[in-house]
């Protein structure tokens, strides 16, 4: 009998060991299985990581144009003020020198007789030149025109504007 239960206790040890061997492989599945889930959890976490970062790159480029952009614009813009300034500084020192209220020509209007005060301005060659002028040189083209549409002739309607009117000044005052 004791060689029936040498097998038998065999069997038992055997069962036994292969229960332990079992048990050491359901431990080592366990935690294979946890360490393949935190795995596939980490690397999820890491596509999104990565997909995150290069949005992220994406919007710093974004920016880093947008800012390259402002910043050539305000260098633009301040070039610009600085033409502005030297033309305000310009402008400013010609009002300056534009001649004041007493410097002004009285003029009288050819058929009203009502007077007026044209400035006077020099020109580039250093003459003095009254602003009546231009309108005096107008006023006469346009009686002439006027004339002539009303089928009168160029001679009577030159006869009947004083001779004082026809020089290439203003009226005396």
């Amino acid at each position: 009998m004791l060689q029936k239960l040498s097998p038998l206790e065999k069997c038992k040890e055997e069962l036994g060991s292969v229960q332990a061997e079992l048990e050491e492989k359901k431990s080592s599945l366990k935690i294979y299985q946890d360490t393949h889930q935190e795995y596939v959890r980490v690397k999820e976490e890491m596509g999104k990581s990565d997909a995150m970062k290069k949005k992220l790159e994406a919007k710093v480029k974004k920016l880093e144009k947008a800012t390259e952009k402002h910043n050539q614009d305000f260098r633009q813009l301040q070039a610009e003020k600085k033409v502005l300034e030297k033309e305000l500084k310009k402008a400013q020192e010609k009002i300056e020198s534009f001649p004041s209220e007493k410097q002004k020509k009285v003029v009288r209007h050819v058929e009203t007789q009502s007077e007026r005060e044209w400035p006077v301005t020099n020109l580039d060659r250093g003459r003095t030149v009254p602003f009546c002028k231009i309108y005096d040189h107008q006023h006469l083209i346009a009686e002439m025109l006027s004339s002539l549409h009303q089928n009168e002739g160029v001679e009577n309607k030159l006869a009947n504007i004083p001779a004082r009117n026809l020089h290439l000044g203003c009226t005396p005052g």
